[in-house]
């Protein structure tokens, strides 16, 4: 069953937990328009956004000034967050699936770590790079010249060393 709750985010905003957001019918003064007559506008209830895609391809929607992702609003409103963990994921890796049920609240690694265990994301970093990082690292040289030599991103050579990723 679809349940809407009243967003902190816009007077007139609702999201529900299958993951649509709808402007509330309400009444507005202007003083715009083709007459430049003072007049009341009626806006009718309506099912706003999941068609604009930010550059990664997540829905997102406008209310008022700000834009906002659709999964970000509806974790908000939907799914406990009891470790304050500052991002959301969904659990079956598909973008468009906004219902509350497919997302989750997770930390930056433990977003990474799903991207790669379901093939969202491939590691350019093998075992053997992984050995390879090390034992170079051992020699003393720079991580920038660690990662000019095996072709990757000084950043990337950074965590590897860090451990903050374990090889695949």
């Amino acid at each position: 069953m679809e349940v809407w709750v009243k967003i902190s985010e816009g007077d007139h905003y609702m999201v529900s937990n299958y993951g649509r957001v709808k402007r509330l019918p309400y009444r507005y003064w202007s003083t715009c328009g083709t007459s430049n007559t003072p007049h009341w506008i009626n806006l009718p209830e309506k099912i706003l956004g999941g068609t604009k895609l930010s550059q990664k391809g997540y829905p997102r929607v406008r209310l008022g000034s700000k834009t906002y992702f659709i999964h970000c609003l509806v974790a908000k409103y939907f799914v406990p967050n009891y470790e304050n963990k500052p991002q959301v994921n969904h659990k079956d890796g598909n973008k468009l699936n906004n219902c509350a049920d497919n997302l989750e609240w997770v930390t930056n690694y433990e977003n990474r770590q799903h991207a790669v265990n379901h093939g969202l994301h491939t590691r350019k970093v093998t075992p053997d790079i992984l050995s390879k990082i090390k034992e170079l690292s051992l020699t003393g040289l720079s991580n920038n010249k660690i990662a000019t030599e095996l072709g990757l991103s000084s950043t990337t050579v950074n965590h590897y060393l860090r451990d903050k990723y374990a090889a695949t």
